[in-house]
């Protein structure tokens, strides 16, 4: 079983500071992703992040941009996308518009859902990698199943669906052209 890195529920209570000193020790300790807990629909469960997305995105925005922007000092974090006026929890729909705004103020023709298909690639690589490592550099049916369930709990998907396949389907042929490249 390889590493994976969890917060704790006492973490919440913790500075910016003590929770980058956590993000690190667990990286330290050998993991390379760590769950983050998922709140959709009123159900709260585990899901897979990079360890280092979930760092940045703690350094960047949680704890530097947003309490910037809103003039906030501090209090409890309850969601990553919140309304700068009200605190409250952004909308998926609110928050994608936001995506797509941003990606059409740089010039750059793409939206949530390509983010999140990116996303999904690389996180479909990353645990090929791992799993794959941990299992002689072989790529079969488990490691396959694992990392499709992974990939699917990270996307919010009760099951492993044709669209979550297909994520996986494409971070096996990137991984392979990686490995044909490789010196």
């Amino acid at each position: 079983m390889r590493p994976r890195g969890r917060l704790r529920e006492g973490c919440r209570r913790c500075g910016p500071g003590a929770i980058l000193a956590r993000l690190d020790a667990v990286a330290a300790a050998g993991s390379h992703d760590i769950e983050v807990e998922i709140t959709l629909k009123g159900a709260t469960r585990g899901a897979p992040f990079p360890l280092g997305l979930v760092r940045e995105l703690c350094a960047v925005w949680l704890f530097a941009g947003r309490p910037a922007l809103s003039g906030a000092g501090g209090g409890a974090i309850t969601a990553v996308f919140t309304s700068l006026k009200t605190g409250v929890a952004l909308s998926a729909r609110s928050v994608s518009d936001i995506v797509r705004d941003a990606f059409r103020a740089i010039g750059i023709a793409s939206s949530g859902h390509r983010l999140r298909a990116h996303f999904a690639e690389d996180l479909a690589i990353l645990l090929l990698r791992e799993r794959m490592a941990l299992n002689g550099d072989r790529l079969d049916e488990g490691v396959e199943a694992w990392v499709l369930r992974r990939v699917a709990d990270a996307l919010g998907r009760a099951s492993v669906s044709t669209t979550v396949a297909h994520y996986v389907d494409r971070a096996v042929m990137r991984l392979g052209r990686d490995r044909a490249n490789a010196p």
